[in-house]
């Protein structure tokens, strides 16, 4: 099925989705997940949060923004009287869910549902606290992903999750049939931005990613501490921003390493950030739990070896030894996995080049094409067996 085939069914998508960048005028992958649906749908309305500014309420032509005048705690009461609004206007051949967290967006669209019959996808791209909680709070939400996968799985018309093992399983553990469970990949890359680049290696380890509890950072600073004894000379950049940031450099001044630190808070370009891969011998993602995570996709893109903890994607993408190195949480194995690396410049080099090599396949227009297909096979589907009952 091609964009060209589904347009004239002049189906309608309605998208309730936890990302206000878009809004705000920035691309991020959201926005051009959004370019690539309005060639597959005939109108898509997009509910949002509550964004910083508003700058784009339109976006393709057919692509219509929604944002939130609420808090997140009130979005769920937004996306209902929004929802419903739309509804009045025109019919949706589907809706879509970002589920995460407290299930504001879940619980919006499962009344919304309720209202009005339009099916609809749950999309979890991770659950918080799964398969570490790094605090109560994630712990929590973890809970309450469960409690609603197990309240939703009946009326769901499947639930969309972005890798092939962690989220499967556990989905089925919760009662959800396989038949039910689509494995969407959300990491595509551009792989004319992320590649190769003979630059100097100025970092022996790269962090990249927010600063959150989930994150890890304190694994990663200690495992430095470990192996900062014997090298004098490492180097670490910190690529990072956000409400754990402070905790760190703290810790890292305990710890004896600050100065081996660089920190960067802001990249100003795709192309600025693949360069920072490049001049980097090592990328370490220490995450408890994850979506993905999508800096270690791009850091493989560009032929970076990659070590990583078992989380999201990463234990069907890396084989260990061979395409990146698999890690526990603990400091002691991950300055085991750098120092491999460090110290074994071949192993390295064949570590990224086959990492480069497994993930070819995320590629943006296809990655894009597959999830707006599988969703109107959904949208048929549901209507057809709302036509025979």
């Amino acid at each position: 099925m091609q964009p060209s085939d589904v347009r004239g069914g002049e189906l309608n998508l309605l998208m309730v989705s936890g990302d206000a960048s878009i809004a705000e005028g920035r691309k991020g992958p959201f926005y051009y997940t959004l370019e690539g649906f309005s060639r597959w749908w005939l109108r898509v309305d997009v509910v949002v949060p509550r964004p910083a500014s508003v700058a784009n309420v339109r976006l393709f032509g057919n692509v219509f923004l929604h944002p939130s005048p609420v808090t997140k705690a009130l979005q769920w009461c937004h996306i209902f009287e929004c929802g419903r609004a739309l509804h009045a206007e025109r019919r949706y051949a589907l809706m879509t869910s970002h589920d995460y967290g407290w299930h504001y967006n879940g619980v919006g669209t499962w009344l919304l549902h309720r209202a009005t019959g339009t099916p609809y996808v749950s999309e979890i791209h991770h659950v918080t606290g799964h398969p570490r909680a790094a605090n109560f709070k994630e712990w929590l939400q973890g809970r309450a992903t469960r409690f609603y996968v197990r309240t939703v799985r009946r009326q769901v018309a499947g639930f969309r999750v972005t890798n092939a093992t962690e989220l499967p399983a556990l989905l089925g553990r919760l009662g959800v049939p396989p038949d039910k469970i689509h494995v969407l990949h959300a990491l595509y890359v551009d792989h004319e931005v992320f590649r190769p680049r003979q630059l100097p290696k100025k970092y022996d380890v790269m962090f990249c990613g927010r600063a959150d509890s989930n994150k890890g950072g304190d694994i990663l600073l200690r495992a430095v501490a470990q192996l900062a004894k014997s090298r004098p000379s490492l180097s670490v950049l910190m690529r990072t921003a956000g409400h754990e940031e402070g905790k760190w450099r703290r810790l890292a001044h305990r710890l004896g390493i600050a100065s081996r630190l660089t920190w960067r808070t802001w990249v100003e370009s795709p192309e600025d950030l693949a360069s920072l891969y490049c001049m980097s011998r090592v990328l370490t993602c220490t995450s408890l739990s994850e979506g993905g995570p999508r800096v270690t996709v791009e850091a493989m893109a560009c032929s970076v070896p990659v070590i990583s903890t078992r989380v999201g994607i990463m234990p069907e993408l890396i084989e260990h030894g061979k395409s990146g190195l698999l890690v526990d949480w603990t400091p002691r194995s991950v300055a085991a996995a750098i120092e491999h690396i460090l110290d074994d410049h071949a192993a390295a080099a064949v570590i990224g080049a086959a990492g480069r090599e497994g993930v070819g396949r995320f590629e943006r227009a296809a990655l894009i094409d597959a999830c707006a297909s599988t969703y109107h096979r959904l949208a048929n589907m549901s209507a057809e067996h709302s036509a025979t009952v």
